[in-house]
């Protein structure tokens, strides 16, 4: 079986709800469409951005199958996540993930109680082993409160052939990445998380892409175009732009993210399941400044809804 090349722009789908708070399937096989129209290079499922937490186990499956489905037909490789917190639904996670036909598994540690690190390794090892398709190990401290070294992941690599990949995303992330690129013989693959507050760093230390939410993916795929086009200053300059959103964006989480998304029209609610933060006046006088002098600039104006007063 050839296995997907995974590189580029990775955005992490976000999950439309109804105003209710029902998961909007329609909305999510649109923006699932929308993505991969807009040349992002592969979808991945199930991040924090996903609000994955927020989720019963029939309405990840029904989300699974309509975003492979969508990147199938974009002919894109998915990336669908694992996040089960016991081994043993973790495997029953993975089984389901290969046999609806994810080209790909992201692999979240487990971190409820704190367990211990050979536990964990146990854990990833085991239900890596378990399918044959790609695996990335998505290292997330900030917010799984979990610390683990770069021979964690390193010994993984080495250990577990379909460990290929991995999502960083500590703060900051660039001398972990590049001891993971020494422990491994460059071997390791690593895209940027944390939104790509670190994107340009990344990139210089060899990361292979960034996975970032959903809302401003063709930011992102500029960034991405400018930096491998040698167009450096450039894609340095509307990273800035990028971050004065992003330092905004995580003081209120997920809704911001949402909003954008909504603005554009590329989702009906910005909808999250409670318990959420939300906007007050100052967030929304906030929200719609940033995004009209970093967001609209830097978009394709034609995707945009344009609802701002």
């Amino acid at each position: 079986m050839t296995q997907p090349e995974l590189q580029g722009i990775c955005p992490i789908v976000d999950t439309p709800f109804t105003p209710e708070g029902e998961v909007d399937y329609a909305g999510l096989e649109s923006l699932a469409d929308s993505l991969v129209d807009g040349g992002c290079h592969a979808l991945a499922l199930f991040g924090f951005a996903s609000e994955f937490y927020k989720l019963t186990e029939s309405e990840r499956e029904k989300m699974t199958r309509i975003v492979v489905d969508a990147c199938d037909r974009g002919g894109v490789p998915s990336v669908v996540s694992v996040t089960a917190q016991s081994t043993e639904v973790a495997l029953q996670e993975a089984e389901q993930i290969e046999e609806i036909g994810a080209d790909a598994m992201m692999l979240l540690p487990p971190y409820i109680r704190d367990p211990p690190t050979d536990e964990i390794y146990d854990h990833v090892k085991r239900v890596a082993k378990s399918v044959s398709i790609p695996v990335m190990v998505q290292y997330a401290p900030g917010s799984t409160g979990v610390t683990l070294s770069p021979d964690f992941f390193a010994r993984l690599y080495n250990e577990v052939e379909n460990v290929d990949y991995f999502k960083i995303e500590c703060n900051p992330p660039g001398t972990f990445i590049d001891t993971l690129h020494d422990r491994t013989n460059g071997g390791a693959k690593v895209f940027v998380g944390r939104a790509g507050y670190e994107m340009i760093e990344g990139y210089d230390r060899g990361a292979v892409g960034v996975m970032p939410a959903s809302a401003m993916y063709d930011i992102y795929l500029q960034i991405h175009d400018h930096y491998h086009a040698g167009n450096r200053s450039a894609a340095v300059d509307l990273h800035s732009d990028l971050v004065a959103v992003l330092n905004q964006l995580t003081k209120v989480g997920i809704q911001w993210d949402k909003r954008i998304l909504a603005e554009r029209g590329l989702i009906q609610s910005a909808h999250c399941r409670a318990p959420e933060n939300t906007f007050d006046e100052t967030y929304d006088d906030l929200f719609y400044e940033y995004y009209e002098k970093y967001v609209l600039p830097n978009i394709d104006v034609d995707q945009s809804a344009m609802t701002l007063d």
